[in-house]
């Protein structure tokens, strides 16, 4: 599985807007225990034969940081922009440096 920065913002969007995000997606699934592993959330996370089911259980102090950071459709894009398809083999640190960056930059920062 790729790490896709994009399922990794709308997770965090949708759970936010409901306070409620459990999927038996093996995708999904995956995205929620690398989004543990990062400190994004605190999740409920179980390994299946086909992939992993999991439950997000609160988004971490780290996780609305990178949300607040990630929120701005504009933004979003020109950090997808800056990362140019690389995001899968960037780290997390960089791709958070980058938002910070592109967010001060926004504010004139």
């Amino acid at each position: 599985m790729k790490r896709d920065m994009d399922l990794v913002r709308k997770i965090l969007m949708d759970f936010e807007a409901s306070d409620k995000f459990q999927t038996t997606d093996p995708i999904e699934g995956g995205h929620v225990a690398i989004m543990q592993d990062a400190g994004l959330v605190e999740a409920s996370v179980q390994r299946m034969r086909d992939g992993y089911s999991a439950a997000i259980l609160r988004i971490t102090w780290a996780g609305h940081d990178f949300l607040d950071n990630a929120r701005s459709p504009e933004i979003w894009q020109k950090l997808k922009e800056r990362l140019h398809d690389k995001a899968a083999s960037v780290s997390f640190d960089i791709i958070m440096a980058l938002l910070r960056a592109t967010v001060n930059a926004s504010l004139g920062l």
